[in-house]
């Protein structure tokens, strides 16, 4: 009887481990290995090091990532990972990384993307309402019956 009682429980036990690969989304744990991934990528390869500064590298490794999921089956869709990096307020640059295909396997594909942008001041406060030009009754002249 204690037989059959134990290997029931690691039937269940077996069952219940297996669960986690026929669900349709990744877990927590999974999309946190896919960001040490693209963490590696940039900063671990030798060849990647030339997009990224010492102190940007850090950042990245430090920081956590801006993640947004579309799933398009089970456990297969599109993964994009972005990292903000601001050096200084008016100049900054985005790390993007998009995983896509079968997720966690070989066939999936990665592609890299660089932004580098320049946020500009106005110098003079604008109004919109002065911008406006203002109109009147000679501006619709044509229009009017006499």
């Amino acid at each position: 009887m204690q037989k059959i009682v134990l290997l029931a429980a690691t039937v269940v036990l077996f069952l219940s481990g297996c669960a986690s690969f026929d669900s349709e989304t990744l877990s927590e744990s999974e999309q946190l290995t896919v960001i040490d991934m693209a963490r590696f990528t940039i900063t671990g390869m030798k060849k990647n090091k030339k997009f990224v500064t010492l102190t940007e590298a850090a950042y990245i490794n430090k920081n956590m990532p801006e993640v947004k999921i579309k799933y398009t089956g089970p456990r297969q869709g599109k993964m994009t990972i972005s990292w903000a990096l601001e050096s200084s307020p008016l100049k900054g640059k985005v790390v993007n990384f998009v995983y896509s295909g079968k997720l966690l396997t070989d066939s999936a594909m990665w592609r890299m993307g660089i932004v580098k942008y320049d946020k500009s001041k106005s110098k003079t406060k604008t109004n919109i309402l002065n911008k406006k030009k203002k109109v009147g009754a000679a501006y619709f002249k044509d229009l009017r019956k006499k």
